[in-house]
């Protein structure tokens, strides 16, 4: 049933973004919660709510830039705005999730299998 639900957000290039935006989403949420986690956890790192506060302030900001970014992309012709845009979302998305892994090695768990991934997933990149 969720495997339907998901395949139908696939079926146009819109949904297709939003899919890819909800994904940031979820991402930025459990990076703050594992940064939060964390930081209490791990007593090299001071705990400071300021840093949380600005951490949330910077997500939200990044998040209504591209959605921003949205409409402007239709601007820009031959479909190259919408290839611009999943640039943009896939490349802020791994950074996301390089951020997740980074708190999670500060809780002291092993990434290596996923850091591996993240490695090779940068190294196509170029």
């Amino acid at each position: 049933m969720m495997i339907e639900f998901l395949r139908e957000l696939m079926i146009t290039q819109d949904t297709k973004i939003l899919f890819v935006l909800g994904l940031i989403a979820v991402a930025m949420i459990i990076d703050f919660l594992t940064g939060t986690v964390s930081a209490k956890i791990n007593k090299d790192i001071i705990f400071e709510s300021q840093k949380g506060i600005n951490g949330i302030l910077r997500k939200i900001c990044s998040m209504l830039v591209m959605i921003f970014f949205i409409p402007v992309s239709i601007l820009i012709p031959e479909g190259i705005g919408v290839g611009l845009i999943y640039v943009l979302y896939l490349g802020y998305l791994i950074m996301e999730i390089k951020s997740i892994l980074e708190n999670l090695k500060k809780m002291g768990l092993d990434i290596s299998i996923f850091k591996d991934f993240v490695d090779e997933v940068e190294k196509n990149k170029k």
